[in-house]
């Protein structure tokens, strides 16, 4: 029985070990890609999908280790997400699990398996869209506002709120509601109100910075207000983070063909009305990027990905306006001392699309299988030998029973029992 259980705990580590191994993260040089949506959690910024070499969506989910910025790879691959996605939105609940909304189709990861699932989700389930934004409020309410549908060319001005609790879809109030916008920002604040800043509207002009529409997550109402300071010129695909001090820092985005103006803002919550601050940019900051993500981890703010450019300039009726002017740094602000500090990293020119997502995660089951391997040869090798020490270690009677032995002296049992005798005979 002991032996038994011996060689099952084995094969048990055997097969825990190659499980965790094939879940877990792989290093990779992430390919540049725009329209990702991400979160951070535990010093960790997780990103989801996105356009890279200008493909339409990826279904891959990365991490970047905070921690680990300024050494040579700080990039994570881990398990893929059901579906390609771009342009989708991503909240995470506080607890395990980051909910990703994709043309109104929720996706929960669980981020302590890392493992993902399609939610089946009831309700009123919100039109499919992209470009939308997503905040989740302090009691597990996802609240999805506006978007657009490029199929159908409409555009929306909705509120809808996905209860990740129950699992359902339900609409929010739609009186004195904004008009219909795309590719804004949105954060949530304690108090419990959701500002949008920026975006494009349904003529396709840029919305005026100053114009903050408010939702009010507690009482389920619209308001707006003008916020004073600084002018801000209009623009999207541009990040925002909500800083301790309850400042909102925004950075760069696109205005038509080039770069607003400035690339860096500051809008303080503290003040009635809000009031916008024109920031100046620092030596090694990146002058003029869009599509990207970023993150705020203590005093520091994070960029990634998306695009760059040295003159400002994105003529998007270009195919390749994007594809020409990936990002590959990783650039930190220090808010408290304004400097900025960059990891430089080289750009990845596969000669397909999948070939650099893939070939972390191929090199790590390789490894996998071959530890395996080895592991059930020294198991079987292991059991031969402990069979044939065990044959050695007793002397068959001939003519007698098969239960009939002889122990030899310095076995377990230094005694020898005698032929015919009861000490060994199985009747």
């Amino acid at each position: 029985m002991f032996m038994f259980m011996k060689d099952y705990m084995c094969l048990v580590l055997v097969f825990t070990w190659f499980a965790t191994t094939t879940n877990g993260a792989t290093t990779i040089s992430p390919a540049g890609r725009s329209y990702s949506s991400s979160v951070t959690i535990n010093n960790k910024l997780y990103v989801f999908g996105g356009d890279p070499f200008g493909v339409i969506g990826t279904s891959q989910t990365l991490y970047l280790d905070i921690s680990l910025i300024g050494t040579s790879n700080p990039w994570y691959l881990l398990t893929n997400i059901p579906a390609r996605v771009s342009a989708a939105n991503a909240v995470f609940d506080g607890n395990k699990t980051v909910f990703l909304i994709d043309h109104s189709i929720v996706y929960d990861y669980d981020i302590s398996i890392n493992q993902w699932h399609q939610t089946g989700a009831n309700g009123i389930i919100p039109i499919s869209r992209t470009q939308a934004t997503a905040v989740i409020d302090n009691n597990g309410k996802i609240w999805y506002f506006g978007g657009s549908n490029a199929t159908t060319n409409i555009y929306f001005n909705d509120i809808n709120y996905f209860n990740t609790i129950t699992y359902s879809w339900s609409l929010g109030s739609t009186v004195n509601a904004p008009t219909a916008r795309f590719d804004m920002v949105s954060i949530f604040l304690s108090n419990g109100l959701i500002l949008y800043i920026g975006g494009v509207d349904a003529n396709l002009n840029y919305i005026d910075m100053a114009q903050i529409p408010i939702y009010d997550t507690i009482k389920g109402s619209w308001s707006s207000m003008n916020a004073s300071g600084d002018i801000i010129q209009g623009r999207e695909l541009f990040t925002a983070v909500l800083a301790p001090d309850g400042n909102i820092i925004i950075y760069g985005g696109q205005n038509i063909k080039n770069s607003p103006i400035p690339v860096m803002a500051n809008l303080n919550t503290n003040t009635s009305p809000y009031k916008w601050t024109s920031e100046s940019l620092s030596p090694h900051a990146p002058q003029y990027i869009t599509g990207h993500v970023a993150a705020l981890n203590g005093s520091h703010m994070i960029i990634a990905l998306g695009a760059i450019s040295k003159n400002g300039t994105f003529d998007l009726s270009q195919n390749n306006a994007f594809v020409n002017n990936l990002n590959y740094d990783i650039y930190a602000l220090n808010l408290q001392t304004n400097v900025w500090s960059v990891n430089s990293s080289t750009a990845v020119t596969p000669t397909s699309t999948t070939t650099p997502y893939i070939i972390g995660a191929i090199v790590g089951i390789i490894i996998s299988v071959v530890v395996v391997i080895v592991c059930v040869l020294g198991f079987i090798i292991y059991r031969r030998y402990e069979k044939r020490k065990k044959d050695k270690e007793i002397i068959l009677i001939p003519g007698s029973r098969n239960d009939e032995i002889i122990q030899k002296p310095g076995s377990r049992d230094e005694a020898i029992p005698t032929p015919g005798s009861d000490a060994l005979r199985q009747i």
